[in-house]
């Protein structure tokens, strides 16, 4: 009786174990594609920034010079 209940509680253990594993890992695996995304998008951001930074420091060197 106590062994069944032991065996019982041992497989249910190994079981959730098992479960935890794959929800942490799935949460593990889209918390990287979020800060994958985020750098992507920040990365573009800063490029953008960087173009537009360019284009107004041209405008501003096109005054000067005309």
């Amino acid at each position: 009786m106590v062994l069944r209940f032991t065996i019982r509680m041992v497989l249910i253990f190994r079981i959730n174990r098992h479960a935890m594993l794959v929800i942490i890992q799935s949460i593990q695996q889209r918390f990287v594609t979020i800060n994958r995304s985020r750098a992507i998008t920040f990365h573009v951001l800063t490029q953008f920034r960087q173009i537009a930074l360019l284009g107004h420091l041209r405008r501003h060197f096109f005054k000067i010079v005309s």
